[in-house]
């Protein structure tokens, strides 16, 4: 196969990955120009503001950077194909990285929530303690 039926053969790829990186180009821009200051620091806090403001809330929550991630999946993989013939063993590297530091980072963050919520049994009032526990029963 020459190249230039290998180009053709990836075009689908190379204007799928140009899409999403422009998609989620304009989702980081919503991310920050919605950021309404620090995240609430309480179960009702946050009860609260998705109540009164879900998009906000799922701002906070990080939905919509989850969703940018997943949309450069194709993008990178389209770097990937375009790019593996100038160095395909840095290019091997640089997609593994792509994929495994993003689990690193999570898992951190999930172990910041299961120390948050152990520390959250230290609370005084009642009424949040109550709210507390059945939010982890589930």
């Amino acid at each position: 196969m020459s190249q230039a039926e290998s180009h053709t053969n990836w075009k689908i790829l190379y204007r799928v990955g140009g899409t999403a990186a422009l998609i989620a180009a304009a989702l980081i821009g919503v991310i920050s120009s919605y950021t309404s200051g620090p995240p609430p620091t309480t179960v009702i806090g946050w009860f609260t503001l998705l109540q009164n403001n879900r998009f906000l809330g799922l701002v906070d929550l990080g939905f919509f950077d989850i969703a940018a991630v997943a949309l450069l999946v194709p993008m990178v993989l389209a770097v990937y194909i375009a790019l593996r013939r100038a160095s395909a063993s840095f290019m091997a590297i640089a997609t593994t990285l792509y994929f495994v530091v993003p689990l690193i980072v999570s898992s951190s963050q999930l172990s910041s929530f299961i120390f948050f919520s152990l520390a959250n049994f230290s609370i005084s009032c009642h009424a949040e303690r109550h709210v507390m526990l059945n939010v982890m029963s589930c």
